[in-house]
């Protein structure tokens, strides 16, 4: 039983780690990247703001959540999150990774998928900011 416990102390463990391990790493480096998906979604306090957020996938295929990335509505954004045909962004950016603490980090009601789309998943979302670098 004692083997059993510890067994799976260490799996929460390495799983813990292992999923926020790469955050530090993220912030210190310039980043390309595609959209590959969009998030519709409601505040999870009143559920009357809308979000749009954008998932990105950085040339080093880490995958981040952002809401601040400008496209100028030139991507429709419906209610869920959707798979879309990738969009390459046309900068390098850096990126600030917003823990739920952060007053910036925004906080949104469960989705409710429907099976007409492909919706997304990551294996942790990590919700960020895009930083543009100048040219």
């Amino acid at each position: 039983m004692k083997k059993l416990k510890f067994f799976l102390f260490a799996v929460i463990a390495v799983t813990l780690v292992s999923c926020k391990g790469n955050e530090p790493e993220l912030e210190s480096k310039i980043h390309t990247g595609r959209i590959i998906g969009t998030l519709g979604c409601y505040d999870e306090a009143t559920r009357t703001t809308f979000y749009k957020g954008y998932y990105i996938e950085t040339i080093t295929k880490d995958t981040v959540l952002s809401f601040n990335i400008d496209v100028q509505d030139s991507i429709h954004v419906e209610y869920g999150s959707r798979v879309i045909t990738p969009i390459q962004i046309p900068y390098s950016f850096t990126l600030t990774v917003l823990k739920s603490s952060d007053s910036r980090h925004i906080h949104y009601a469960p989705i409710i998928e429907d099976m007409y789309h492909q919706h997304i998943t990551t294996a942790n979302e990590i919700q960020v900011l895009i930083n543009p670098l100048k040219k």
